[in-house]
């Protein structure tokens, strides 16, 4: 559960401290394109939920106190960034003013709004419920913070004042209002934030209370693309429409994803390497018609594979960390395997960064290409046939030699249906457990620093791990320019989403996305040994 308000605290602090340039027109009002739009019912009524006892529980741990209270101090940190650039050296970042502001927000009634035309001006509002008392906090730490950065003027009362920047075209807002705190930043002209006042005025709220549902959020991803680096390839991304309910003690999570042109996706019979994936199974995940998301990327491109594939399988056992294998059809395998063995070799091993440690060759007594020298694990990809299928079979070690077959319910999950794009059931906590690891080669691989095994962020997986069972995941083509996803969870998300957050929240250049460690500083060869203390 604090992932998931760290998740849209985060969008929200970078919206309102961040992520709004400046206005070029103050006359000129945003339209109503959403960029990003959340509507958050607050824990108090979540948790108040008797279908919550799960979230309850993930919440009420001392781990996840102690996460919070790390990402709330680092996102204290992030208004800053905005406005660094502009503010002499040695200016504080006003952290300890912003800090308290961001404790209200879990447990309190929200919506944000941040909307604006594509490449125009854009203005974001953060309605929050609260009593008198907070919203005099909000109030004064807020004004101190702008005042301390010396970069406008501030006129106004306690309940009502406009901040305006020296360059005139930048303003942030706070007004009280029933009882909301209406904060908005945008042009100078702010009227999505004085459409918010008028609304609460009205109306007694920004907007109708939710039904059924605790969160509801629209994401534009298009708009999105800076701040999220994996979506940087694609051109034709859609509008997420997203709702967050609570059904017998499960996070149930639906996405809507609209497309302004047709998707063109392009599924084929599901093809099922039955022979070879084995019990005990702690995931299973198959993909169909992904040739389009996987030709944008470099290493796909210089691979050349013919074809590209089109469906894959992934699939995890229990026992030991890297138990981890796919299979993708692939026509004529051996050649094709056989042909890109070299590429594989220049792309992961010389063509980055730094070199990486290990070999990659052509293993004669196994018939596979073999990533060798890596501390904990092997990966290995083969040519196979099972039932007159060929494909390419990798794994990150040795294949566990066992007859157990999973239950034929599992595979009926996707036989037979051709809309199905995505199907994966995980057992949470166990793969979490063995995503922690993959990571940690990576930072070994690319000579990063690892996370401290006592940071929040890590014992809280660890802590959280066994509340976390069954995830239940599927995307359906529903029309030619929508995909629908839904999702059953204990906290809405799956192992490895949960670890790549932590590992966000840990990097050093958060809260701009990425996973990496800092780089490992190696002692310089003949520097004399660092003097011992007394």
């Amino acid at each position: 559960m604090s992932m998931i308000v760290l998740r849209f605290l985060l969008a929200g602090t970078l919206g309102l401290a961040a992520a709004c340039p400046a206005a070029t027109d103050s006359a000129r009002a945003p339209q109503g394109e959403v960029v990003l739009h959340w509507h958050f019912a607050g824990l108090e009524q979540l948790l108040a939920n008797r279908d919550a006892a799960k979230l309850k529980a993930i919440w009420s741990l001392p781990a996840t106190a102690n996460l919070r209270k790390q990402a709330f101090d680092q996102l204290a940190r992030a208004p800053f960034l905005a406005v660094s650039a502009q503010t002499p050296k040695g200016t504080p970042d006003q952290a300890a003013l912003f800090r308290p502001l961001l404790e209200d927000l879990p447990g309190a009634e929200s919506f944000l709004d941040w909307r604006g035309p594509a490449g125009g001006a854009t203005e974001c509002v953060l309605a929050i419920q609260l009593p008198d008392a907070r919203a005099k906090v909000w109030s004064a730490n807020l004004q101190q913070a702008l005042n301390g950065w010396k970069l406008g003027t501030l006129s106004g009362a306690a309940d009502a004042w406009v901040w305006k920047h020296r360059d005139g075209r930048s303003a942030c807002a706070l007004t009280r209002a029933s009882q909301w705190v209406v904060l908005g930043l945008g042009g100078t002209g702010l009227l999505l934030h004085a459409d918010t006042v008028q609304r609460v005025k009205a109306g007694g709220r920004p907007g109708a209370k939710l039904a059924g549902n605790w969160l509801e959020a629209d994401a534009d991803l298009a708009r999105l693309k800076p701040w999220l680096p994996p979506l940087a390839p694609y051109r034709n991304l859609p509008i997420a429409h997203a709702s967050w309910s609570n059904f017998t003690d499960n996070v149930r999570t639906v996405v809507r994803l609209e497309y302004r042109q047709p998707h063109g996706w392009k599924g084929e019979p599901w093809l099922t390497p039955t022979s070879i994936i084995r019990d005990p199974l702690i995931s299973f995940t198959a993909m169909n018609g992904i040739a389009p998301l996987l030709q944008p990327w470099n290493f796909f491109q210089k691979l050349a594979l013919k074809p590209l594939p089109n469906q894959a399988m992934v699939w995890a056992q229990a026992q030991f960390p890297f138990l981890t294998h796919f299979a993708v059809p692939m026509a004529n395998a051996g050649p094709e395997l056989a042909r890109v063995t070299p590429l594989l070799s220049s792309l992961l091993l010389s063509n980055t960064p730094k070199p990486r440690p290990g070999n990659i060759a052509w293993n004669t007594n196994h018939q596979s290409v073999v990533w060798s020298g890596l501390p904990m694990a092997m990966p290995q990809v083969s040519a196979i046939k099972d039932r007159k299928a060929e494909y390419l079979y990798g794994s990150f070690f040795p294949r566990m030699n066992s007859t157990n077959r999973p239950p034929p319910e599992l595979f009926q999950q996707i036989e037979g249906r051709n809309n199905l794009v995505y199907y994966d059931w995980e057992i949470t906590g166990e793969r979490l457990k063995q995503w922690r690891p993959f990571y940690q080669l990576t930072d070994i691989m690319d000579n990063h620093t690892m996370p401290d095994a006592k940071a929040p962020t890590q014992v809280w997986l660890e802590k959280v791990a066994p509340l976390l069972e069954n995830t239940a995941t599927e995307a359906l083509v529903t029309s030619p320019t929508e995909i629908f996803i839904s999702r059953r969870s204990h906290s809405g998300f799956t192992g490895f989403e949960l670890v790549t957050l932590t590992r966000w929240l840990d990097a050093p250049g958060f809260p701009k996305f990425g996973v990496a460690g800092a780089p490992r500083v190696l002692p310089r060869k003949g520097a004399p040994p660092a003097p011992k203390g007394k």
